[in-house]
């Protein structure tokens, strides 16, 4: 019961709830092993336009394919992925600095790009989509909250820069 209510029942990945659940324990595990962690997010790029030109159905497959390329680029125990909100997902990677998390990114925007899924009005002729990263060492003076909205804004930033990008963070605590 548990593990069906911690998961996002179109995509199979964890929702967010379990999101932010996930995001305190392992901000805590990195925190006691003074470790870093990431915390990478992905928008599908015009993804309201694709659900619109292919159907709802067709929008379906595409979060349920682009899920698994997520959940395929980080691969590891410490990795969670899961389903921030609608177009949207997030992988939570423990002990990753930014250099490793830009790594995973970089794969993962390639996993998508090698679908090839047609989207006829967005940036490029396929699926793409925009990416912000952060790294940072967990402490007790910081909150998990400001992490996430520090990669919220990078991903708005990839977007603003024309999507089909990925942009990394750092770490803001105001």
């Amino acid at each position: 019961m548990q593990r069906l209510a911690a998961t996002e029942p179109l995509t199979g990945i964890a929702n967010r709830g379990a999101f932010d659940e996930l995001i305190d324990r392992e901000w805590r595990r990195c925190q006691r092993m003074n470790r870093p962690m990431a915390l990478v997010m992905v928008n599908i790029d015009h993804f309201r336009q694709y659900n619109v030109m292919y159907g709802h159905e067709a929008g379906d497959t595409a979060l349920r394919t682009i899920a698994a390329q997520v959940a395929r680029a980080a691969p590891r125990g410490t990795d969670h992925v899961a389903r921030f909100g609608g177009d949207v997902f997030a992988l939570i990677l423990g002990e990753t600095d930014m250099q490793g998390a830009m790594h995973v990114t970089h794969r993962l925007r390639q996993f998508v790009a090698e679908l090839m899924l047609p989207h006829a009005s967005s940036v490029s002729p396929h699926v793409s989509v925009s990416c912000g990263v952060c790294s940072v060492v967990p402490r007790a003076e910081l909150a998990p909250q400001k992490f996430v909205e520090s990669v919220t804004r990078a991903v708005e930033m990839a977007k603003s820069q024309g999507r089909n990008t990925m942009v990394a963070a750092e770490y803001d605590p105001s």
